[in-house]
C-alpha cells in the first residue's frame, strides 16, 4: 500500500506539473505571435517564424489537455497499459517539441545571415539623408509616420507606424522605404531573432522536464513492478503445502 500511495502522489505531481508547464507554454507563445502580428509592418517577406510557435502552442495544448485526461482516467494502481500510453503520448510530444526547437535555431541561422547581409548593403548604398533639409527631414516625419514636430505630441511615434508603407500611396511609399526601410529591416529581423532565441529557451526547458518526467516515471514503475514481482515470490515460498496423510 506503502508503494502505492507514493506512485500516486508522483504521478499526481507528474500530471500537475505538465499542466502547469502546457499553460505556461500557451501562454508565453501567445504573448509571441502577439507581437509579431502588432510590430509586423508586411513590407518585409522574411522566415514564417509564426509556424514554429502554432506548433509549440498546439502542443501546450495537448499536454495540458492529456494530463488533465490521464489525471481524471488513470488507475494510480500499477497498470502496464495506462503507463505506457502515458509514456508514448508525453514521448511523442517531447519528440515534436524537439523538432521544434531544431527548427528555431536553423531559422536563428538564417536570420543572423540575412542580418549580416542586410547591414552590408546598407554600408555600400549611399544614404539620402545628407541631401534633405530640416524642413524635407519634418515633412517625411509627418509623411511616414503621422507625427508633426511642430505640435507638442504625448507619444512620439512607434516604429510600427513609421515602418508601415502600405498605408501611403506608391510615391510616398517608396520616399518612405528609402528613408527608413533599411533601418526598419534591420529592426524587423532583430526583433525576430529575439522571438526565435526566447523560444527555444521555453522549447529547451519543456523538453528538458519532459525527459525528467519520463525517466523518473519509467524508473519509479520498474521498480514498483520488480516490488510486486518479490512480493508475489515471498507469498509462494511461505505458502503452507498441503498436509499428506
Amino acid at each position: 500500500m506503502a508503494n502505492y500511495f507514493c506512485l500516486r502522489n508522483l504521478i499526481l505531481s507528474c500530471f500537475v506539473l505538465l499542466c502547469i508547464s502546457g499553460l505556461i507554454i500557451c501562454a508565453v507563445t501567445s504573448y509571441f505571435i502577439d507581437q509579431i502580428y502588432n510590430y509586423d509592418n508586411h513590407n518585409y517577406q522574411l522566415e514564417n517564424i509564426q509556424g514554429p510557435l502554432a506548433i509549440l502552442l498546439t502542443m501546450g495544448l495537448l499536454t495540458c489537455a492529456f494530463a488533465i485526461y490521464f489525471w481524471i482516467y488513470m488507475d494510480y494502481k500499477y497498470n502496464g497499459l495506462q503507463f505506457i500510453m502515458f509514456t508514448l503520448v508525453l514521448v511523442f510530444v517531447t519528440f515534436i517539441e524537439t523538432s521544434v526547437g531544431i527548427w528555431i535555431l536553423v531559422m536563428r541561422e538564417r536570420m543572423d545571415a540575412i542580418l549580416s547581409t542586410s547591414l552590408e548593403e546598407s554600408l555600400t548604398i549611399a544614404k539620402i539623408h545628407n541631401n534633405l533639409t530640416n524642413f524635407n527631414v519634418t515633412q517625411l516625419k509627418f509623411d511616414c509616420c503621422g507625427y508633426d514636430e511642430s505640435i507638442l505630441n504625448l507619444e512620439s511615434p512607434s516604429s510600427s507606424q513609421c515602418c508601415d508603407f502600405i498605408k501611403q500611396d506608391e510615391e510616398t511609399r517608396n520616399i518612405c522605404d528609402d528613408f527608413y526601410g533599411r533601418d526598419c529591416r534591420h529592426l524587423l529581423i532583430n526583433r525576430n531573432c529575439s522571438i526565435l532565441h526566447r523560444t527555444f529557451l521555453l522549447t529547451l526547458s519543456s523538453v528538458i522536464f519532459q525527459v525528467f518526467v519520463i525517466t523518473s516515471i519509467i524508473l519509479y514503475a520498474k521498480f514498483l513492478r520488480k516490488q510486486q514481482l518479490r512480493q508475489q515470490n515471498s507469498f509462494v515460498i511461505c505458502k503452507p503445502s498441503a498436509p499428506h496423510d
